[in-house]
């Protein structure tokens, strides 16, 4: 007689992180620090309940220049849990370039969602040294006596939001083009807030929103700032997948 036999159920769940290794595909990681490198360890960790309590050990295998001189790692990275490890590989690559005239148009953008206070009847850029400065500090020129100073894409996301909020390089919207500019950023990085009433941009009740005007009045410091991102993001593996996908077509 035959017997029927009932697949075993995996006792672990990876989500969207599994959909990207059964692809045969790597993690991107967009900055080249150990720092940035354990900062997407420790989200995937808590993005994913069975990770938990995992070990991570990334392993980088070779290295190589791309077209433009940039060095680019790939690795293999294991999630060490109970027997159930999850093994997968990893791409260190170059991270995205903002410029001013991207900011500007966040800044035509932000002047559609919300009013803010500035100069009645004035848009667009009013001093793009300061903002040239500020993408230079932020994200670019960070390596201060051989040390990193901004040495995670959260970091420099969180130096960018506060220094264009306060430093007014703008006639008006200056505290939500801050916001949509670190939005971005993160975005290109792979990065994505996980809840939906944090992420919402638009409306007087707009958490981000609130965060931002905070940072305005200075009453919020960059480690704040940089904490308030970490504990809501997650790692966006769904861009992951389409940035492979168009790369390597």
């Amino acid at each position: 007689m035959n017997k029927r036999i009932k697949k075993k159920k995996n006792k672990f769940e990876f989500g969207d992180l599994q959909k990207l290794i059964d692809k045969k595909m790597p993690i991107l990681i967009f900055y080249n620090t150990e720092e940035e490198r354990d900062n997407v360890g420790e989200i995937i960790k808590s993005q994913i309940k069975h990770l938990k309590h995992a070990d991570i050990v990334w392993n980088i295998v070779m290295s190589q220049k791309d077209d433009y001189g940039h060095e680019i790692f790939a690795g293999t990275v294991e999630f060490q849990i109970d027997n159930n490890n999850l093994v997968g590989s990893f791409w260190m690559l170059p991270q995205h370039k903002m410029n001013v005239d991207f900011l500007e148009s966040l800044n035509t953008e932000a002047q559609k969602l919300f009013e803010e206070d500035g100069v009645l009847g004035m848009y667009g850029v009013k001093d793009s040294g300061v903002l040239e400065s500020i993408l230079n500090r932020s994200l670019y020129n960070s390596v201060l006596f051989g040390q990193e100073t901004h040495p995670t894409i959260i970091n420099k996301a969180a130096n960018l939001w506060c220094e264009i909020a306060q430093r007014q390089a703008f006639h008006n919207g200056n505290k939500r083009t801050a916001m949509l500019a670190a939005l971005s950023y993160l975005d290109v990085h792979g990065y994505r807030f996980s809840n939906h009433n944090v992420a919402t941009v638009s409306g007087d009740n707009s958490i981000l929103y609130e965060v931002t005007k905070r940072i305005a009045n200075k009453e919020l410091t960059i480690t704040d700032i940089e904490k308030f991102i970490k504990n809501n993001v997650e790692m966006n593996f769904d861009f992951m997948i389409r940035y492979i996908e168009a790369f390597i077509k």
